[in-house]
């Protein structure tokens, strides 16, 4: 059993009702339109359905009621539609937005079974209630009446499960794919990251959901975490504060928290146009100027705010924009705005303080669908036509005679209302097999102020088509509009970082790339020098041909300066920073290696002079130390060679987050997140592991042999306290190259900074401490008069003579033009010396016998 009903209506209320559809005709301009205007003295059956609404709570659509009475008011005026029966309801109840409320308002119509009470109106039809929140519970349970029910706003996606809502039929659109739609707009825009503010509600959580889901298969950035409770008491603020700086945000809410949601950005200066606010189109109209609790703003700033934002809604939801087509209803949909507009101007409609309701034309074509529901329901029954409900029980009966226990009725106006079709004010109007329109065309506005004028919507700038796939999805925009329409520069800038490569200062690559130009001068200089004056004493003397590779080895460290401390290749060459990271490491290592192995060469043959010297040895020529440095050389390209050709241990340029400066802004306020090319990785690691060692060990030698040869001082002979210097700057600076390497290549100016400074100075050093003694001492002796005599006054006399005559009489540092004179008086000084030393010594055995005597 269904329950008691409660007390019957008044006959004045009963009759205000019914009469009143009749008494909106005469209201109306041009009557019924399209149809068979009834016979005046027809004898009418009331038909009433039970209309619940929002008239109160967080959203209010107590502003389509004049629509409902002007569709009912034609619907009555036809003769065609429903003949011999009178469509109306009886009061209108209060859904509050709320789902109890909903139930309570559901079950004051439906609490008693109407057959113990005939005087008491059976409904045929629910129209019901306002809201998806307040939706939802109803539908999910007044199947049970065998009622079919008809929602003209209701957009939640869950409503479009069949198996809970059996008798459930909508005119607005599904909100299935808003969701899917704003993903489309992310793309067409170039957005990558969006915020959403969500009220807690299926119609809203439903599209958050599907457009989060979306947004991570793309790899985009979507943040979900501002949700508002319903029931909320004050709004809580510290849900916007946001980790990222988003610049698009949809307000997935209703009207309330939209306009505190702006409200609030308004204080925190996120305002268009860099800013751009995501709101629907089926909110009221002057939304932005209501009172929700909310003093702080004032009409004029919400109106900044708003202007410029788009608004977005499934197409089905707004009066159709073909506005000169006429529809079922005999009105076109220019024509239905101005009777809308002319009705809520009414006395009767001003009292109950309504507002212009934006989607009131969904309402208005629910009251046609469901007419016509009942038209084909009445036309089945008259024709005795119960197919596919034969199998229920109940009789095939008159309208006028349902009651709410007859199945076969009840399957009967379902069925009826599934086949409904006709073109109505928001477009074609169709069901599917979930009671839905299909919505998968989705418009597109935005709310735009000229001046001083009024804000409002525009006309529909773009429709945003979803298809089955990603690829079948676009953004389809109208006539004479363009993505420049909606904004005059392009779509806003969204807030995402954007990927950029971050060069090293254009200080530091101007300082330093001046230094290496005037390295390569200097290396000119050298060069010149040694090509004019190789002939001379001072220079021959020094082995001119190894200095040549001296020369070639610094220009290629000061070429490779170049390569560490540029780094503007743009993003997307990895090919290309790959092979300067390949060449300026080839370039260093063959630099440092030409230089140093002429050091090291001419510090082993002094080595092997005077380490241990006898009268037999002779002392290397330049052919072999050339010998010794290619050897030294070959090793090198030897671990270069194996290090590139093989994939896992070549150099590769590899992008990693910028670590001194992850973030910068530019003039425009676009962020960029950083990034620098490193040329490290984990196979190269060892390659240069083994390069460095092997520089690390030659480096070894040669400070043993120079500190074992520190006391030779023959400076023609081998520029002893030179090559020594170079040792051990050098020994400093290649520790310094091998921290930079491994340590701080990932930041990247101080890894510029640093290397190229070693590198610098390694030439330096090398071409220096060659060169400018010799020039030095060109300068003093240009005839090299002097280079032999001071080379035996230095020699440590604890060397043995014949060894340094040996030495400093050798063919390799006497010039074959050598004046003969000149060597036969060194020969008689060096006898000279060798009496004298002999004198001395037969004096010092002598003063050791007397000694012994006494």
């Amino acid at each position: 059993m269904l329950g008691s009903r409660p007390g019957r209506i008044s006959l004045t209320t009963y009759l205000a009702f019914v009469l009143l559809p009749l008494l909106c005709v005469c209201l109306l301009r041009g009557g019924g339109g399209g149809g068979t205007i009834r016979g005046a003295g027809a004898e009418e059956v009331p038909l009433r359905f039970s209309y619940i609404t929002t008239k109160t709570g967080g959203f209010v659509a107590a502003g389509a009621i004049p629509a409902v009475d002007l569709a009912l008011a034609q619907i009555n005026n036809r003769s065609d539609i429903l003949p011999n029966y009178t469509l109306g309801y009886t009061d209108i109840l209060d859904s509050q937005c709320d789902g109890e409320a909903a139930m309570d308002a559901f079950m004051q119509h439906f609490r008693e079974d109407p057959s113990q009470e005939p005087e008491q109106p059976t409904y045929l039809t629910l129209r019901c209630c306002g809201c998806s929140t307040a939706t939802i519970p109803v539908a999910d349970f007044s199947h049970y009446w065998n009622i079919p029910m008809m929602a003209g706003i209701a957009g939640a996606n869950e409503l479009n499960d069949r198996r809970r809502f059996k008798n459930f039929f909508r005119t607005d659109a599904t909100s299935e794919f808003v969701g899917p739609a704003v993903a489309q707009m992310a793309r067409q825009f170039g957005w990558t990251q969006m915020a959403v503010v969500t009220q807690s509600e299926s119609l809203f959580l439903l599209i958050t959901e599907s457009l989060n889901s979306i947004f991570t298969a793309e790899q985009r950035v979507l943040d979900t975490s501002a949700t508002i409770e319903r029931d909320v008491v004050s709004f809580p603020y510290q849900l916007l504060n946001w980790e990222r700086d988003y610049r698009i945000v949809m307000l997935n809410t209703g009207t309330g928290f939209a306009y505190t949601v702006l409200c609030e950005a308004y204080y925190r200066g996120w305002r268009p146009p860099e800013y751009v606010w995501i709101t629907y189109s089926w909110f009221n109209e002057g939304w932005w100027q209501g009172d929700y609790g909310n003093s702080s703003c004032t009409p004029e700033l919400m109106r900044m705010m708003v202007n410029g934002s788009l608004a977005i809604t499934p197409e089905g939801n707004l009066v159709s924009d073909e506005r000169d087509v006429k529809t079922i209803s005999g009105l076109t949909p220019a024509e239905y705005e101005e009777q809308y507009d002319r009705l809520l101007g009414l006395e009767k409609y001003q009292a109950l303080n309504l507002t212009k309701f934006i989607i009131a034309g969904s309402e208005f074509d629910a009251t046609w669908a469901m007419a016509l529901g009942l038209h084909n329901a009445s036309e089945r029954v008259r024709m005795n036509h119960s197919s596919g409900c034969d199998h229920l029980p109940g009789a095939l009966v008159p309208l006028e005679q349902f009651d709410y226990l007859n199945d076969r009725m009840g399957c009967v106006l379902h069925s009826s209302f599934q086949n409904v079709e006709f073109r109505g004010i928001t477009g074609m109007v169709r069901f599917n097999s979930n009671g839905s329109r299909d919505a998968n065309i989705i418009r597109l506005q935005q709310y735009r102020a000229s001046g001083d004028s009024a804000l409002a919507l525009s006309q529909t700038v773009a429709t945003v088509v979803i298809g089955l796939g990603t690829n079948d999805s676009q953004v389809i925009f109208n006539d004479n509009f363009t993505t420049e329409s909606l904004w005059k520069d392009g779509p806003p800038y969204d807030g995402a970082a954007l990927s950029a490569l971050h060069p090293n200062h254009k200080a530091l690559v101007v300082i330093y790339s001046m230094a290496a130009a005037c390295g390569l001068v200097y290396t000119v200089v050298c060069l010149v020098f040694n090509v004019a004056f190789g002939r001379k004493k001072v220079v021959k003397l020094s082995s001119p041909n190894l200095n040549y590779l001296v020369i070639l080895g610094s220009s290629l460290l000061y070429v490779s300066v170049f390569l560490y401390v540029f780094s503007s290749v743009r993003e997307g060459q990895v090919l290309l920073q790959t092979l300067l990271c390949n060449i300026r490491q080839w370039l260093f290592s063959l630099g440092y290696t030409l230089c140093f192995a002429v050091i090291l060469a001419k510090t082993w043959r002094v080595y092997y002079i005077f380490f241990n010297p006898t009268s037999k040895k002779k002392i290397p020529k330049d052919w072999f130390l050339l010998v010794i440095v290619s050897a030294i050389i070959a090793m090198d390209l030897s671990i270069i060679l194996i290090g590139t050709a093989l994939p896992s241990s070549r150099l590769k340029a590899t992008p990693i987050p910028d670590t001194e400066h992850p973030f910068s802004v530019d003039d425009d306020g676009i962020t960029y997140e950083n990034f620098v090319f490193v040329c490290l990785n984990r196979g190269a690691t060892v390659w240069l592991a083994i390069s460095y060692a092997y520089k690390g060990l030659l480096q070894l030698v040669a400070v043993f042999m120079a500190f074992h040869t520190r006391r030779v001082k023959i400076r023609a002979l081998n520029d002893s306290k030179e090559i020594a210097v170079i040792i051990y700057i050098n020994s400093i600076t290649l520790t310094l190259l091998i921290v930079v390497e491994f340590a701080l290549y990932s930041y990247h100016e101080v890894y510029a900074a640093l290397f190229g400074l070693a590198l610098l100075t390694e030439a330096t050093v090398f071409l220096s401490l060659i060169f400018i003694p010799k020039m030095v001492q060109l300068a003093r002796d240009p005839k090299g008069e002097t280079v032999l005599q001071s080379s035996a006054r230095n020699v440590d006399h604890s060397l043995n003579p014949t060894a340094v005559f040996n030495t400093t009489t050798s063919p390799d540092f006497l010039t074959r033009d050598q004046d003969r004179d000149e060597v036969g008086e060194l020969k008689k000084r060096l006898k000279e010396m060798e009496r004298k030393l002999a004198k001395a010594g037969q004096q010092a055995q002598a003063v050791n016998t007397e000694a012994h005597e006494l």
